[in-house]
């Protein structure tokens, strides 16, 4: 359901990022699709975005060199399945099937405490970097489903049943914004994203 904008052949607003299938938003078969559509869409467009690739002229990103500058510090030794574990409950309960205002400010709280622990380590193996993912898209998750506050589709709000005309449309989330930003013109979809 929605997805980054694309245009036909899986482009992105980003220079050589494609989109295709769930991950895209081409508009074909509308913001709320079945998975068989998605299916035909990951088919289709999913070949379309490879010729567009290979017939891509711009220049191509190359191996660089990554450089970890963050400062060693002193905390509690820290159990990655113990926070996955948890961040999975927590969203299963509080930003699952049914939202509330109240429980999802709890969950930003949550946030708070694992990112201080998480989120400013390096590290060396994969789950630490998968951990930080959750932790990064489910506060994103969070935030953007504690911003529409009306019912629509899946999302739905205890406090907020009802649809609200004034929120049709998509969110945008952008890296200055201090508060999210509403749109209804076509098909847009998160360019940017800003965390705290």
């Amino acid at each position: 359901m929605g997805g980054v904008r694309t245009d036909m052949d899986g482009r992105t607003d980003l220079p050589g990022l494609y989109a295709c299938g769930e991950a895209a938003a081409t508009g074909v078969h509308g913001a709320n699709r079945l998975a068989s559509n998605s299916l035909l869409e990951g088919l289709v467009f999913g070949a379309r975005a490879a010729e567009a690739i290979l017939a891509d002229d711009s220049p191509q990103a190359g191996p660089f060199t990554i450089v970890h500058e963050v400062e060693a510090i002193e905390r509690g030794e820290l159990d990655l399945s113990d926070i996955r574990s948890s961040l999975r409950s927590a969203m299963w309960r509080n930003v699952g099937v049914e939202r509330s205002g109240a429980r999802m400010q709890d969950v930003l709280g949550m946030f708070d405490f694992w990112n201080r622990y998480a989120m400013e380590r390096v590290f060396d193996a994969p789950d630490g970097w998968e951990v930080q993912n959750l932790l990064t898209v489910g506060r994103l998750t969070t935030q953007a489903a504690l911003a529409r506050t009306e019912s629509r589709g899946t999302h739905a709000r205890s406090d907020f049943p009802d649809t609200s005309e004034a929120m049709a449309g998509h969110f945008l989330w952008r890296a200055d914004a201090v508060k999210p930003a509403w749109s209804a013109v076509g098909q847009l979809a998160c360019t940017r994203v800003g965390t705290t």
